[in-house]
């Protein structure tokens, strides 16, 4: 999927909020992840609710590790890798209450593949090996046979 200039924006925005380089750059990674499944989601006609994410709330981003979307569902980690890499961390304040973990490649800051998803990991799960995933076709399906858990909004898509 290609990252829009407000996708863009809006990271960099989160990403100076942040009080070291490494951070920031986590940060940036992290919102362009949750920005690409929120806009993939939407296309499908899956409600979110990007704003009530914790993730786009400015002292929890301040103080977690989190990359979480909110759904009519429940809340999807959406966690950037790199190109190469075989297995994604899961820090441990991502591994409750999460109805699922969609991993994100980012290929470049124009450039995002979704890579797939897994159902809910154990709290002693440290990682998810990226060869695992279920196919991202499969989350729609997964998701319709979970229960509503909010009301859906009305927010446009991030470009």
């Amino acid at each position: 999927m290609l990252i829009g200039q407000r996708m863009k924006f809006t990271a960099l925005a989160f990403a100076q909020e942040q009080p070291t380089q490494k951070r920031q750059l986590q940060v940036y990674r992290q919102t362009l992840a949750v920005a690409t499944v929120n806009n993939y989601l939407r296309i499908l006609g899956i409600e979110t609710a990007l704003e009530a994410s914790d993730s786009w709330h400015p002292a929890i981003r301040l103080t977690t590790d989190a990359a979480d979307l909110l759904t009519v569902r429940g809340r999807l980690e959406c966690r950037p890798v790199g190109i190469g890499d075989t297995h994604c961390p899961i820090p441990l304040e991502a591994r409750y209450e999460r109805i699922g973990y969609v991993l994100v490649q980012l290929e470049s800051d124009e450039m995002a593949s979704i890579l797939g998803f897994c159902k809910p990991i154990t709290i002693d799960c440290p990682d998810i090996e990226i060869a695992d995933l279920h196919s991202i076709i499969e989350l729609p399906q997964y998701m319709a046979q979970l229960p509503y858990i909010c009301e859906p909004s009305e927010e446009p898509p991030l470009e």
